[in-house]
């Protein structure tokens, strides 16, 4: 069996025939070859277009490349440059934090040293202390008043060397 679709030689030239016969009718010859030529011109300019625009596309995508190749290499670059700072920052802060920290320890063993060194500030808090311990004084007030003199320290500092000491026994 023949399948439907194909169609035998007879029939194709009938068919050629049936069109040719009605171009004659619509179209004179000298109409069908201007008409013919200005095909083959127009279709020559799509052609020639699309090659142009073919052409253009791959210079312009070319160039999106290098400018994108360009644009990741300026980013890399900054990220490199904000790392160097962020470093150099944190190394500035590590040095000033060590400088703070070592001024605080030379201050604190300067003060101990003043306050530890013999009839300084530690000492005599002492000494008013074993005074008011051994119970010659009946109030914390009047040790402070009497013995501050002697020690050579203000009332107010041989009062706050006796804050919080339990009563003689």
């Amino acid at each position: 069996m023949q399948n439907p679709s194909q169609k035998n030689s007879e029939e194709i030239t009938l068919k050629i025939a049936e069109i040719e016969a009605r171009y004659k009718e619509i179209l004179t010859f000298d109409q069908a070859v201007h008409f013919f030529a200005t095909y083959k011109v127009l279709l020559e300019e799509v052609k020639n277009s699309y090659k142009w625009l073919s052409q253009e596309s791959v210079r312009v995508l070319d160039k999106s490349v290098l400018d994108v190749d360009e644009l990741a290499t300026q980013a890399n670059n900054a990220l490199d440059l904000s790392e160097h700072h962020l470093v150099e920052r944190l190394s500035a802060e590590a040095a000033l934090i060590e400088s703070k920290e070592s001024a605080v320890r030379r201050a604190t063993q300067a003060a101990d040293a003043r306050h530890n060194k013999p009839g300084g500030a530690r000492v005599k808090r002492l000494q008013i202390q074993r005074i008011w311990a051994s119970g010659k004084y009946s109030s914390r007030d009047r040790c402070a008043e009497e013995e501050c003199g002697a020690l050579d320290m203000s009332f107010a500092t041989a009062r706050k060397a006796l804050r919080n000491i339990p009563n003689p026994t």
